[in-house]
């Protein structure tokens, strides 16, 4: 039996997902942070399933080319990215941004606002 199409309110994860990236590479100037070739995958420090705030949040991705993000979580590919990145940051919004509820309460926003904003500041970044 075929599972029927949920409708979605305002903005598509996708869309998100898609000016994250672009975002966090024009950000790093589509170089590798952590050799410096050629930048072509954005990876999320925190892993964005983890935690809703960080989600789209540019300071939560580093620009990596293949290699280096094919080590990027193991331990020592992980301790490597944590000295090129703002670590207190993440570790202060870690904790409070876990839950999607939670998140949006502290923030006083509806998801639709949210995820507005979110686009909004990484359409900025993106065009300069």
């Amino acid at each position: 039996m075929p599972r029927a199409k949920v409708k979605r309110k305002g903005l598509a994860p996708s869309t998100l997902d898609k000016a994250w990236s672009l975002a966090v590479k024009t950000r790093d100037k589509f170089r590798c942070r952590v050799c410096l070739g050629e930048g072509t995958d954005a990876h999320h420090i925190i892993h964005r399933g983890q935690n809703y705030g960080m989600k789209w949040d540019i300071e939560n991705g580093i620009t990596l080319c293949r290699k280096c993000h094919d080590r990027a979580d193991t331990l020592s590919g992980r301790k490597e990215i944590m000295k090129l990145v703002n670590s207190e940051y993440l570790e202060h919004n870690e904790a409070d941004f876990r839950l999607k509820h939670d998140f949006l309460k502290k923030k006083g926003l509806d998801e639709i606002e949210f995820k507005s904003l979110r686009l909004k500041e990484l359409k900025e970044v993106i065009n300069g």
